[in-house]
């Protein structure tokens, strides 16, 4: 009888949903503690948080206008960016992983739930925008706990420029795993600009950066750019972080040619 019930555990753990075999997020890499500027990397990313006066926090709510994901546990939706192709680590980019887990990933799925620290970092993924990279799962919670998406052609957030630029905007209204999530415990956006910059806000949030990676990184690991990474209170709710491209297209003068 032993036999067969040792059998019996055998085979139920083999089948077990990848869920259920999900721990706690271990830690990967050495904490990174903010700082209120950073950079500029090998590239030339520099960025500044909203302690500066060159990036204030406007968040912009598309829970009402963007299109919902859908998404579940670890999954990530392919997304046609808006406006011009965005250069990101000089690379023009035309589509993007927008994963549940807090991230976009250029050229690949972004599905990884365990984050890592500092960028670069070898492991993957990489070519990574990692607006607060943590075990998300939206799937979770109730009406309106989804994550979303939406392109505007004249950004309500404005840029660095006189001229307001597009921006495609990627909204996460989202729980952690393993929470009992009753309401939204993590609302936060990426904006990339048409003018290439990219900027994280933090509507609400319950762990303040406690498990996530908040950076950059491109896409074979060798250069990077983190704003914090496994440290407590890196951001709070009406905190933004916004990494500046070195080489932004000033909207205002990108169709203009002299006769």
């Amino acid at each position: 009888m032993s036999r067969v019930l040792t059998a019996a555990v055998i085979v139920c753990l083999a089948f077990s949903p990848v869920w259920a075999q999900k721990g706690p997020d271990p830690p990967t890499g050495s904490p990174v503690a903010p700082t209120t500027t950073g950079g500029p990397d090998a590239f030339g990313y520099t960025f500044f948080d909203n302690n500066e006066p060159e990036c204030p926090f406007q968040y912009i709510d598309i829970v009402g206008t963007g299109a919902a994901q859908s998404h579940g546990d670890d999954t990530s939706t392919t997304i046609n960016l808006g406006g011009p192709a965005f250069d990101f680590y000089g690379t023009p980019q035309t589509q993007v992983g927008f994963g549940s887990n807090g991230y976009l990933a250029f050229g690949s799925v972004a599905t990884d739930f365990t984050n890592d620290c500092p960028a670069p970092n070898a492991l993957d993924p990489d070519n990574i925008v990692a607006g607060y990279w943590d075990d998300l799962s939206p799937n979770l919670g109730g009406p309106a706990i989804d994550d979303y998406f939406q392109y505007f052609a004249n950004c309500p957030r404005p840029g660095r420029f006189p001229a307001v630029p597009g921006c495609n905007v990627f909204q996460w209204n989202t729980c952690f795993f393993g929470s009992a999530c009753a309401s939204v415990e993590q609302n936060l956006e990426i904006i990339l600009y048409d003018s290439y910059d990219i900027v994280f806000q933090y509507q609400q949030t319950t762990q303040t950066g406690a498990s996530a990676t908040i950076g950059i990184e491109n896409s074979d690991a060798s250069i990077g750019l983190t704003y914090s990474c496994n440290v407590g209170g890196s951001v709070g709710p009406g905190s933004a972080v916004c990494f500046f491209h070195p080489n932004p297209v000033p909207v205002a003068l990108e169709s203009f040619s002299a006769e």
